[in-house]
């Protein structure tokens, strides 16, 4: 019998993954201890961090764990910190993000109200003013909404394939055993490893929204955030998309023709962007092998693009 739905009491561990962050990592750590319903344990993987961080979390407070590792990049951290965790339920937040006070309440009260059928749950996150702007929730992006307190899907793959996914890391709380089941956080593909992490966990597998704000971002860091390094104008961030893609495509799902289609698009938009980048890179041949996958997995959407571009 699945012990999901039988306990009447299930234990959060929260994993905050960490680099030379001294500065903003505490108040992270406030944010969980300081929870309405605080979690079990809150586990810090510090990634290899040249700073005073150690100095200052390794006697923290009783309820937090620090763990040191070679830098490796933040999807090892995380996976780090949920192979560490002793709880059943994992929930993620960034170093330099904080909490809302009522975030674990309303993930609590959404497990017990779904006997914990959802392999993870997820709320909405308000994102920092970068660059300016004003801040926006992931949500209002994805437009995407509920009507209740929370909303169960069985099979959430519509969530996961929306122009936008709604689902963030730091707002969302993953049962440890399905995290584990789909192998976690894929290192090779930085840039996209969580956006991967949530296909994986949605095709064919029942999901949680959670309505409210569960993270907020902020921009105290902005010379770390993954936007500024693997923006899409760069080759890493296409690369890595293509993996992604056929990653899934290769694993053992069971994919419906309209998801398939939807990847080996997704996989030629990719390839069209790195023949784009080729070009201005004054790269031809790499810009003609890029041209000739884009058609060859859509020819469609290579036709579309290549007719725009020429007009």
């Amino acid at each position: 019998m699945d012990d999901r739905s039988t306990r009447s009491e299930r234990r959060i561990s929260a994993v905050i993954p960490t680099f030379n962050r001294a500065g903003l990592v505490e108040r992270a750590i406030d944010s969980t201890l300081g929870q309405d319903h605080p979690p079990d344990e809150v586990i810090v993987v510090d990634d290899g961090s040249s700073d005073d961080t150690a100095d200052r979390l390794v006697d923290y407070h009783p309820k937090v764990r620090y763990v040191h590792q070679e830098n490796a990049g933040d999807a090892v951290a995380r996976n780090t910190g949920v192979a560490a965790a002793t709880s059943e339920w994992i929930a993620f937040l960034d170093s330099d993000d904080c909490w809302t006070g009522d975030h674990l309440g309303r993930m609590h009260a959404a497990l017990e109200a779904t006997e914990g059928r959802a392999d993870f749950y997820f709320s909405d996150t308000q994102l920092a003013p970068y660059d300016g702007g004003d801040a926006t929730r992931v949500w209002d992006d994805a437009e995407f909404s509920i009507e209740t307190a929370h909303q169960l899907a069985d099979d959430a793959t519509a969530w996961a394939l929306l122009r936008i996914q709604p689902m963030m890391l730091q707002s969302s709380m993953f049962n440890r055993a399905a995290f584990l089941g789909s192998g976690g956080l894929l290192p090779r593909v930085p840039p996209r490893a969580d956006t991967h992490l949530f296909y994986a966990m949605s095709l064919g597998r029942p999901a949680c929204a959670v309505a409210g704000i569960g993270a907020v971002m902020t921009a105290d860091d902005p010379s770390t955030r993954l936007t500024a390094q693997f923006s899409e104008k760069s080759t890493r961030y296409w690369t890595s998309s293509i993996r992604m893609y056929r990653d899934l495509l290769q694993r053992d799902l069971d994919l419906s023709t309209d998801t398939i289609d939807f990847f080996r698009s997704a996989e030629a938009v990719a390839h069209w962007r790195l023949a784009r980048l080729a070009w201005s890179a004054r790269d031809l041949r790499g810009c003609t092998r890029h041209l000739g996958s884009s058609a060859r997995l859509d020819p469609r959407e290579f036709a579309s693009r290549f007719v725009g571009r020429v007009r």
